[in-house]
């Protein structure tokens, strides 16, 4: 009997050190879990973040293209109105004005021609450089100006169209 008296009385303490060892064990496997999972939820939030931070330095990029386009455009479309513009002309004159940067370009075009075929080599010297050369550079660059000013003023693909 005392056995069982011994037993009775050292079982409850027993028992509740188990149970009190496996509750804290729990406890701690629970925050463990808790803390695996807040730390999954804190890494999935800052991907988002990096993503929505992605996202908004694309469209930010594609606004300021959208931007440059449309500036771009404007300034075509307000040449087009310019160079369309003519003031008070009669009409009959609004030809000779389209016609500058092309004949201009012609002209010094055939300029260059003649003056390169017809003068001498070695006629006129002036400080080592024959006066050919000095007039053959001027009537280039002039040619040149004329038709880079003539093609790149222009996009060939809206030449036609209507602004």
């Amino acid at each position: 009997m005392l056995a069982t008296l011994l037993a009775t009385l050292l079982s409850g303490p027993v028992i509740g050190l188990i149970g009190k060892f496996l509750t804290s064990w729990m406890g701690q496997k629970d925050a463990r879990i808790s803390l695996d999972e807040l730390r999954l939820k804190q890494d999935h939030e800052l991907k988002l973040h990096q993503l929505n931070q992605k996202d908004a330095q694309e469209e930010r990029a594609s606004t300021e293209y959208v931007a440059e386009i449309t500036l771009a455009a404007d300034t075509l479309k307000a040449s087009y109105k310019h160079d369309s513009e003519y003031g008070t002309l009669p009409s009959k004159w609004v030809p000779w004005f389209r016609a500058i940067r092309p004949g201009l370009t012609i002209a010094l075009f055939i300029s260059l021609m003649i003056i390169f075929f017809t003068i001498g080599v070695d006629q006129y010297n002036i400080n080592g450089t024959t006066i050919k050369e000095k007039i053959v550079v001027s009537i280039v660059t002039m040619f040149e100006i004329a038709l880079t000013w003539w093609f790149a003023d222009r996009q060939s693909s809206n030449r036609g169209a209507k602004t």
